[in-house]
């Protein structure tokens, strides 16, 4: 079969089937390839359109990344604050220890992992049997002083206040739309450092939305828009801000030989979209509820 399929996204019967036949011990490898590389396909366009909104955008005539924005923001140390994990080493901003929970939910009291309960919708730790709802959980997690680490159980204390809330440091900077040179964002103002120029922050935000982004690609020379580009891809419902499942995915059925090893590579990428329940729709025909009642009932598969 083909690599080159639409994206489109793979039918629920099709993933049910190929679960049930293999639960009995039976390889469909129509089946299995129909699938696996639908959700090849898929995950193409996924990361594609990440990493095209982060501001790598592939050329439409030669594929060879091309730089986007020369006005793009420049965070200047992140958002939050930065921590470091005296346990691991790890650096990371706070925003990223809180996004880390997201996908990963950590209890609050020992630290251990959570398992995700999407019956009753909660999260439940089988360490010291306490329990969360989701929507609860990841309020609190926001005022809380103290969080795991994303990479081990040690735990983080919050950063002092964020010196860049209370203007006393630019937020980020970026090029003046005046005279190209490096301007400052400062809370509600755009500075330039060279000309002077200044402007409210919510004007210049603006002015950029609706302008469009002439990009030239360096490799062979052409030139196209970035509204034009992106309106190839709108509506089809490819954007999220978590593409490493897919970007997994991708690596691994390239690498996987034969059924079994292509098999696990599709109930990898099956066990991300069902631990983070409003990706699914990403892949999956269906609502978001439907989905994850298809990925609730083969939840019991997945011991292959």
């Amino acid at each position: 079969m083909s690599k080159h399929l639409l994206a489109t996204r793979v039918r629920p019967w099709r993933l049910a089937r190929l679960y049930r036949l293999a639960g009995m011990g039976i390889y469909d490898d129509e089946l299995l390839l129909e699938v696996g590389w639908g959700f090849y396909a898929r995950c193409l366009e996924v990361v594609l359109v990440a990493r095209a909104v982060r501001g790598k955008v592939p050329c439409p005539a030669c594929g060879e990344p091309v730089e986007r924005g020369t006005r793009r923001i420049r965070p200047k140390t992140g958002r939050g604050g930065g921590v470091r994990c005296p346990e691991c080493g790890g650096e990371w901003t706070w925003w990223d220890v809180k996004e880390s929970l997201r996908d990963r939910p950590k209890c609050f009291h020992c630290f251990a992992r959570l398992r995700m309960d999407y019956a009753r919708n909660v999260v439940v730790c089988s360490h010291c049997a306490r329990t969360w709802e989701w929507k609860r959980y990841r309020a609190s997690v926001s005022t809380r002083l103290l969080l795991p680490c994303p990479k081990c159980e040690a735990r983080l204390r919050r950063p002092p206040v964020n010196h860049e809330r209370c203007g006393k440091v630019p937020l980020a900077e970026i090029d003046c739309p005046r005279c190209g040179k490096r301007a400052e964002h400062w809370p509600g103002r755009l500075r330039c450092t060279v000309c002077g120029h200044e402007e409210p922050w919510h004007t210049y935000r603006k002015r950029e939305k609706r302008r469009d982004e002439r990009l030239s690609c360096k490799a062979c020379g052409y030139v196209f828009g970035w509204r034009a580009w992106r309106k190839r891809y709108r509506g089809r419902n490819l954007l999220t801000g978590k593409p490493r499942p897919a970007e997994a995915y991708l690596e691994g059925w390239r690498s996987a030989h034969g059924p079994v090893e292509q098999l696990h590579a599709i109930d990898t990428l099956v066990n991300a979209i069902h631990g983070r329940g409003a990706m699914g729709p990403l892949f999956i025909e269906g609502s978001t509820s439907s989905v994850m009642a298809l990925l609730n009932r083969l939840a019991d598969s997945w011991a292959m």
